[in-house]
């Protein structure tokens, strides 16, 4: 820093000598001012052997000089201003240009948004910050949504792995998302955790017998993994003590790195490239650094899509691009790939990079936006980033009401760009409740409405605060088309309640509430202008996860509930006719009440499920007259759920309290502990055939 400052003194210093003597040509300068005879003046009075003494005439005397000079050229002094302003823009120009030029070349699209803009947003946010008093109601609903939202979801429609084992569930078909455990038809890969709280990732062949093949070492905070033909991706979290600019270049470095569960000063992600043809020798090929939280990430035709959340803090300088703009590999990003809403009112980025799998040697693409975006999802050709605002003015005069704002961005061979933008009133619960068919997006939300009444102080007459007054809760159906703008919708269902899950399939749409009851809505959009809800069953319990098991059958897993109070006793499996739409009846139940809780609920990753196999399973625990920590794996045959195996699950046989996850290939189903252990069952007699200890 200190030699930043002297080179912009000495810059000052210099600017100033040119343009005195730009001007000086202009006029004529007095005789005993030009150079040689001040110094003669300077020598005289200084004296020949006194150096110290003649430097500090000489700097007296230059700025006696300057000022004579100055006030001799009066007439010009606007043209010396001019100058050196128009000089001083020229030099900021460039070194703004020079930040991020490495990237200037990666996006065909201008947004238009400069440093300056993207600087003066985030100071005027700041100041509102520090202004504005929080809202306890509204902060409390947001944590409650985001509990809920942990994965609870409707997702893909059918499995057609052609391959006889298990892949990871997700929302859309070709579009592959990340998960704690792979399976490639031979291997099997997951993240351990260790006895010294290290983390490692673990690579098993399942030929002949169990046998740990390779393990990677050397992470902290693992908590995701992808596989792409021989190449294996690994995403860490990590966080940085402290954050400095460096002399050299004046880029972001993450000082000291950590990567435990300390939360840090400054959050980042690391993106482990592996080449694994052979499986045995895993070779790094490039870590990618990227400054943010980790938000979700696709995997589509060899090109890894991430995206961060990146929360800006001290905004420090004008200058210090890397304090307020998203930092990927070292370098600040070109205002020119960021995106500013109109309607932005958060401090915050969601940033979309792309990375070709083929040549993991520096990032593809490139492009952000200012939005504290909570969801993301990917079709095979779109991405839609979704951002719940809870609290919005609507047009009626102290009307509120919750929102979620999307933004559409295409995608091809890595490259991406921004196309739509628009908004609908409620907030998006399940991430399966958002849906992209035939050029239409649909969605499903809750809508909580409210108004505002002010309070008035009784002694003195003066506004104290606010009061929330008719607060209301329902739900609605939105379609909107390429442009985001609402094409049909369906207002004011199931007044009280909120979406626990849904599901889209073509024309038809499904999604359940709860209050007491679970009414499962089924709802025709064959055409988006005019959707209509063709049938609203109610039976006891909910379902938080949906599926659909074949085109007639939607499989829900979920909670037993008592009518009277809505009290939940235990997990139940539903299994719902939908061959009618419009006469939805719920085929089979079976009851699950010695569980209280399951990862599938929430998370439909964990949910192991191949309908093509007839297979679907989840790890699930219970704590009534005992505790309860099972593997439950089923099939559904004549009409009727049948339970194919339960393994009692031990999950802290290592000291360590392990995920479990369950996956299979062929006729063996593998159990597979997070702290390293497998174990193998066969589906024929569900007899324990294998088993790795670690």
């Amino acid at each position: 820093m200190e030699k930043r400052r002297w080179e912009k003194e000495n810059w000052d210093e210099q600017k100033i000598e040119e343009v005195l003597k730009n001007v000086g040509e202009q006029e004529e300068i007095p005789e005993g001012l030009k150079p040689e005879n001040m110094k003669k003046f300077l020598e005289e009075n200084a004296g020949h052997n006194k150096k110290k003494s003649l430097r500090k005439w000489y700097g007296v005397a230059a700025t006696a000089a300057c000022l004579v000079l100055v006030l001799f050229v009066g007439r010009n002094v606007w043209l010396i201003q001019d100058e050196m302003k128009e000089t001083g823009k020229k030099e900021e120009e460039k070194s703004e240009n020079s930040q991020a030029e490495s990237y200037a070349d990666m996006t065909e699209e201008e947004y238009g948004t400069s440093y300056d803009e993207l600087y003066q947003f985030f100071k005027e946010q700041e100041k509102q910050r520090k202004d504005s008093i929080n809202s306890f109601r509204w902060d409390l609903e947001a944590k409650e949504e985001a509990a809920d939202t942990d994965g609870a979801s409707s997702g893909q429609q059918f499995n057609s792995s052609k391959e006889d084992y298990a892949d990871t569930n997700k929302q859309e078909e070709g579009v592959d998302e990340a998960d704690i455990i792979k399976n490639d038809g031979r291997y099997l890969y997951q993240i351990i955790d260790n006895q010294d709280y290290s983390q490692s990732v673990q690579i098993v062949d399942t030929q002949n017998e169990l046998k740990e093949t390779a393990t990677i070492d050397g992470f902290d905070n693992i908590h995701k993994l992808y596989l792409w033909e021989d190449t294996l991706v690994i995403f860490e979290s990590c966080w940085a003590e402290t954050q400095s600019e460096t002399e050299e270049s004046g880029v972001w470095n993450s000082g000291m790195r950590i990567c435990t569960d300390v939360i840090g000063e400054t959050a980042f992600q690391k993106v482990y490239v592996y080449n694994i043809a052979e499986r045995e020798h895993p070779k790094e090929e490039h870590v990618f650094t990227m400054k943010g939280s980790y938000l979700d990430s696709r995997l589509t035709d060899g090109y890894l899509y991430c995206f961060l959340i990146y929360h800006v803090g001290d905004l420090g300088t004008r200058k210090q691009y890397e304090n307020y703009v998203p930092v990927l590999e070292g370098k600040a990003m070109d205002a020119s790939s960021i995106y500013l809403p109109a309607e932005a009112q958060n401090s915050a980025y969601v940033v979309i990079a792309s990375i070709d799998l083929r040549e993991p040697a520096e990032l593809k693409d490139i492009k952000a936006m200012v939005s504290s975006a909570n969801r993301v999802y990917v079709t095979t050709s779109n991405i839609y980033v979704t951002d719940n605002v809870y609290s919005q003015q609507t047009e009626e005069e102290g009307a509120y009401s919750n929102k979620t704002n999307i933004v559409r961005f295409s995608y091809e061979n890595g490259m991406i760009q921004k196309e739509a933008e628009g908004s609908v009133k409620g907030i998006l619960l399940d991430d399966m409740a958002i849906n992209e068919y035939d050029g239409y997006l649909r969605l499903a939300v809750t809508v909580n409405s409210y108004q505002k009444k002010e309070v008035i102080d009784d002694v003195f007459g003066s506004v104290v605060g606010n009061e929330i007054i008719n607060n209301t809760q329902d739900n609605s159906l939105y379609i909107l088309d390429e442009a985001l703008e609402i094409a049909g919708k369906i207002e004011g269902l199931a007044e009280g309640e909120r979406i626990y899950s849904a599901r889209f399939m073509g024309d038809i749409g499904y999604f359940v509430t709860f209050r007491q009851t679970d009414p499962l809505f089924s709802v025709d959009l064959s055409d988006p202008k005019n959707p209509k809800v063709l049938r609203e069953l109610k039976i006891s319990g909910f379902s938080e996860y949906l599926h659909f098991y074949s085109e007639d059958l939607l499989l829900g897993i979920g909670m037993e509930a008592d009518e009277e109070t809505g009290r939940t006793q235990g997990m139940k499996l539903s299994m719902f006719d939908i061959s009618n739409p419009a006469d939805v009846t719920e085929q089979d139940k079976y009851s699950l009440s010695e569980y209280d809780y399951s990862e599938g609920l929430y998370n439909y990753k964990a949910v192991m499920i191949d309908t093509e196999k007839n297979l679907f399973g989840f790890y699930a625990e219970g704590y009534n007259e005992e505790a309860k920590e099972d593997y439950l794996l089923f099939t559904y045959e004549d009409g009727a759920f049948r339970q194919k195996l339960k393994i009692a699950c031990d999950r802290d046989a290592n000291e360590i309290y392990a995920t479990v996850r369950g996956t299979y290939i062929g006729d063996v189903f593998y159990l597979m502990y997070g702290d390293g252990r497998i174990e193998a069952y066969s589906l024929s007699d569900g007899s324990m055939i294998g088993k790795l200890e670690k």
